[in-house]
């Protein structure tokens, strides 16, 4: 990308600041982790 700041996808065109598009998509990773009632933490 040219800049490291803006996300955009060369399929569908959405475009968004980078860092905000990365901390949803973690969130949605989180909140999926725990519908599934998997612990986020796997103990070792």
């Amino acid at each position: 990308r040219v800049s490291q700041s803006k996300f955009l996808c060369q399929q569908c065109g959405h475009s968004a600041n980078a860092d905000h598009n990365a901390a949803l998509n973690i969130l949605a990773a989180g909140h999926a982790v725990f519908a599934c009632g998997v612990d986020a933490i796997q103990p070792r």
